[in-house]
């Protein structure tokens, strides 16, 4: 029997995988925006370059898949999967209202690649500190049991 991966394993799985994939295969499952619109609007997108990636039109070839759905009136869902175990690594979703649905989703995507690329985590963007650099305020020394 294969032993089930736990929470920390997949997470840590997931970091490694987005921080090292450089192509990248769109597909959209939605008849208002193609796979192609989403490619352009990545391609011209400062980010794609600085992270180094490319495109690819053979999903066999991809590190990741970045996948498009319409879901409900104005509303669309991405995931971006690694086509080897499935797994998705990461998903959002996004209205059409107050712009283009490629763009918003070249956007996001980039935006969450050069995060994890550059490793930060949700504690680290907050304070830069870790926990052991935080000092208790001076009331929190005082014994009230007097």
């Amino acid at each position: 029997m294969t032993p089930t991966p736990n929470a920390s394993s997949v997470s840590a799985d997931s970091e490694a995988i987005v921080r090292s994939a450089k192509v990248i295969y769109v597909r959209s499952n939605s008849l208002l925006v193609g796979a192609s619109v989403v490619e352009d609007k990545l391609q011209k997108r400062s980010e794609f370059q600085q992270l180094g990636l490319s495109i690819t039109r053979d999903e066999s070839a991809a590190d990741l898949i970045l996948e498009l759905r319409h879901d409900l009136f104005t509303m669309y869902v991405f995931s971006v999967i690694e086509p080897r175990t499935q797994l998705v690594i990461m998903s959002g979703k996004l209205s059409s209202l107050g712009g283009t649905v490629a763009g918003k989703v070249a956007k996001r995507f980039l935006k969450r690649l050069l995060q994890a690329r550059q490793g930060q985590n949700s504690e680290q963007k907050r304070s830069g500190r870790s926990i052991a650099d935080f000092q208790l305020p001076i009331w929190a020394s005082i014994d009230f049991r007097h």
